[in-house]
């Protein structure tokens, strides 16, 4: 704790330089723009190039004087205030290296402890995520140019092997490039499946004329069918695992989060990604640094959101193992 406090300490120290300098840039600008103010109107109805001629046959020529030291006043001033920018850049990329030191070291502080003290087994890693090709190879969600995974977590609950780690992925239209869409942004979970898959089944919000797909599946829950569309690769695989009772819990999963979910089996493997708009926002009582973290608070929302781990293996009931075949 004593080392995270030392690192805040650096930030708030590295703010306030910052603010100086971006006090004295304005004050720059505020002086070039005056003086371009004072010449413009010096010259405004009668500025001619003759008085720079002038000046050198006859210096007492006022304003050929004012109009031949202030283009070069303004080349000064118009140099220092990119040198201070330049710096200024160079203030900002070592503000946003040392929040991430002290970011780093709150969460391994803090969340690593949390997560331990619910699985078992426990591997965390921050700097990493979920790889694209696992995530792609799963066929649950079409994963695009724009991919970016972090905090990653890998833990043991009930027998059940899991890992997972927060998702973003986008693509940019083809019309627009700098116009980017977000497909998915939320967690992603992959736990262990105790039953035998054969092909890839997948389930997700209800999309529009799903019945085209050669894939597509329609169940005997009408409910569910208006709420997610089905895909699978063996219809019989899909029959097998989707019983009424499991398609009972996917609906209770659903409204327990009250979020958009994906669902994919694939090599007895389960994925589930649940959608969260508010992903990038919930670091919030973490990178205030602006005051003491708040260790008591961050533990009380971490355990929040690593219960939700618990509650899917729950719900879900995946530890029963009573429809796997033993080797």
């Amino acid at each position: 704790m004593e080392e995270i406090e030392k690192q805040r300490q650096l930030l708030l120290e590295l703010d306030e330089k910052h603010n100086k300098r971006r006090k004295a840039i304005l004050v720059l600008i505020i002086i070039a723009i005056s003086i371009m103010i004072i010449v413009y109107y010096w010259y405004k109805f009668d500025f001619s190039w003759e008085y720079l001629k002038n000046f050198k046959k006859d210096p007492s020529d006022q304003r050929s004087t004012i109009l031949c030291f202030s283009f070069p006043i303004f080349l000064v001033l118009n140099l220092i205030l990119i040198i201070i920018a330049l710096f200024s850049r160079g203030s900002l990329s070592e503000n946003n290296k040392e929040f991430q030191k002290y970011m780093t070291m709150v969460k391994k502080y803090v969340m690593t402890d949390t997560f331990k003290e619910l699985f078992e087994d426990v591997e965390v890693d921050y700097g990493k995520g979920l790889s694209k090709e696992t995530i792609s190879a799963s066929g649950t969600i079409e994963v695009r140019s724009l991919f970016e995974s972090k905090d990653y977590h890998k833990g043991k609950y009930k027998g059940i092997n899991f890992e997972c780690s927060d998702l973003l992925i986008q693509h940019r239209e083809v019309d627009n490039d700098l116009d980017i869409e977000t497909d998915f942004i939320g967690q992603w979970y992959i736990f262990d499946f105790n039953k035998n898959t054969k092909g890839k089944l997948r389930i997700t919000k209800k999309e529009k004329e799903d019945y085209k797909q050669p894939d597509y599946i329609e169940l005997e829950d009408k409910d569910f069918n208006e709420r997610f569309s089905v895909y699978a690769d063996d219809k019989h695989f899909a029959y097998y695992v989707l019983t009424p009772s499991f398609i009972e819990k996917i609906k209770l999963l659903s409204k327990e989060f009250k979020a958009e979910i994906y669902i994919g089996i694939v090599d007895n493997k389960i994925h589930i990604g649940v959608s969260d708009l508010g992903l990038y926002l919930k670091d919030e009582i973490m990178t205030d640094y602006s005051h003491k973290p708040n260790i008591k608070k961050i533990k009380m929302e971490l355990k929040k959101e690593y219960e939700l781990i618990i509650q899917i293996i729950d719900i879900l009931d995946l530890d029963n193992d009573l429809f796997i075949k033993k080797k």
